[in-house]
């Protein structure tokens, strides 16, 4: 496995943030410099962590790092924990990360790798925090990728705050600390944490945030009703994700595929085997192994090995 860990200065973050980059292996017993002055463009998955977590985490805890091999694909996962990987201008001196993945870390990948930029060879997929970006990113702009995976969550829910809408940051933060409103985060019945809090007294009104991308439920039902949804493959859950599916069929979505089970959905090894699902389901080919985790060849694209009578896809 070739693998990158980069710290990539950032004007949109006001400083460094550390990238994990897998890039597929060169064809086992065929020469490299062929792999490698190919000049071809491999798809890229762009994989989100969950809110306390790093990169690190789908490398420690997870096999997913192989699946670049396997998959032929490379894989970008950068590193912000607690960040929810959203715009926040009011840390330090503006910590836009919603800015830095479309204007600094896309360009950054597709000209210094070889990495397509084409949307139908890039996909996206998050956990726990990360999906949540899943749903902004996918349902901000729905051409950028072929595919999206929200990895067993829902579009987080606010329509509670609506009686809240014309309420200042000041009078709601206020209120929060005070009075018992549910959360859109976790367990039902959780109370609102102060991450959510702090997410929606970034804007002047409560209203202000209700009308954001942040409120993604409200995005989502308007996208869809729009016909401007994205290619959705969602794992998840069944009992828990109940509820949104019966929300898609009233809405009449049809391209959202739900891969639910009983199995729990909020665990290293969900996570693990919903992304090798995802990307099968996104049509990244198995390519074949003769070690058990290096490629020999690929079923097409691209170029041909003449001497060793190869195809590299």
């Amino acid at each position: 496995m070739s693998e990158y860990f980069v710290k990539l200065r950032s004007n949109y973050l006001d400083g460094t943030v550390d990238l994990n980059i897998i890039m597929p292996n060169p064809f086992v017993g065929h020469k490299p410099e062929r792999f490698y002055n190919s000049g071809k463009k491999f798809p890229v998955l762009w994989l989100l962590h969950g809110g306390e977590d790093t990169y690190a985490d789908w490398i420690t805890y997870s096999s997913v790092p192989r699946l670049g091999i396997w998959k032929n694909t490379i894989i970008v996962a950068p590193s912000v924990p607690n960040s929810d990987f959203i715009n926040q201008p009011l840390v330090g001196e503006g910590y836009k990360f919603y800015d830095f993945f479309y204007h600094e870390l896309m360009p950054f990948i597709y000209n210094w790798f070889p990495a397509s930029s084409d949307p139908a060879r890039n996909f996206l997929a998050g956990n726990s925090m990360g999906c949540e970006a899943v749903w902004r990113y996918g349902l901000l702009n729905p051409g950028t990728f072929g595919c999206i995976a929200p990895l067993g969550q829902a579009p987080n829910d606010y329509r509670h705050l609506e009686e809240y809408r014309d309420m200042c940051r000041d009078d709601f933060r206020k209120m929060a600390g005070e009075k018992y409103i549910l959360s859109a985060y976790g367990e039902k019945g959780q109370r609102l944490r102060m991450r959510e809090i702090n997410n929606i007294c970034k804007y002047a009104t409560v209203g202000d945030f209700l009308d954001s991308m942040e409120n993604t439920m409200a995005r989502f039902d308007e996208a869809a009703k729009d016909g401007r949804l994205p290619r959705i493959y969602l794992p998840g859950n069944a009992t828990e994700m109940a509820d949104f599916k019966k929300h898609t069929e009233d809405l009449g979505v049809t391209n959202i595929t739900f891969d639910l089970s009983d199995k729990p959905s909020y665990n290293t090894d969900f996570w693990e085997n919903a992304v090798e699902d995802f990307m099968d389901f996104a049509g990244l080919e198995n390519v074949e192994k003769n070690d058990g985790s290096a490629p020999i060849k690929t079923g097409s694209n691209d170029f041909e090995d003449e001497e060793n009578g190869i195809t590299l896809h």
